[in-house]
C-alpha cells in the first residue's frame, strides 16, 4: 500500500468520524450525553469565575462534579463558553423527576434525564 493510499484511508476514517460525531451531537438532546451537564457546568464556572475550583470533602456544589478532572480541556473551552450568554443556565436545566436516575423508584417512558423544550431545538 502506498503512502498516498494510506493517507486517503486515514482521511476517509477521519471524515466518517467527524460525520458520526456531528450526527450524534444534533440527535442526542442537550445534556443527555454522559456527564455533559457536569462538564459544561465546570467549563462555565471557569469562564465566569476565572479560577479553578476549591474542592471540599462535603461536595456541596453539585455543579462541579467534574472539577477533579485534569483541567486542560476545560481551560481551553472556557473562552468559548465565556463568549456566550449563559446567565439563564441554572434556571434552564430542569431534571425529569419521573426518571429513575433522578428519583429513586420512579418510572419514566422517556429515556431523558432532563425536561426538554422547543427552545433547544437545532436550527
Amino acid at each position: 500500500m502506498t503512502r498516498r493510499q494510506v493517507r486517503r484511508i486515514l482521511l476517509v476514517i477521519l471524515a466518517c468520524f467527524g460525520l458520526l460525531g456531528a450526527v450524534y451531537s444534533v440527535t442526542v438532546p442537550l445534556f443527555e450525553a454522559p456527564d455533559e451537564l457536569w462538564h459544561f457546568s465546570f467549563i462555565r464556572m471557569l469562564a465566569t469565575e476565572r479560577a479553578l475550583p476549591v474542592q471540599s470533602a462535603e461536595g456541596k456544589n453539585m455543579w462541579l462534579r467534574e472539577a477533579g478532572q485534569p483541567p486542560l480541556y476545560y481551560l481551553l473551552m472556557a473562552p468559548v463558553v465565556g463568549a456566550m450568554d449563559t446567565a439563564d443556565f441554572p434556571d434552564y436545566v430542569r431534571f425529569n423527576a419521573a426518571h429513575p436516575a433522578v428519583t429513586a423508584g420512579a418510572y419514566s417512558r422517556t429515556p431523558n434525564v432532563f425536561i426538554h423544550t422547543p427552545y433547544e431545538r437545532f436550527p
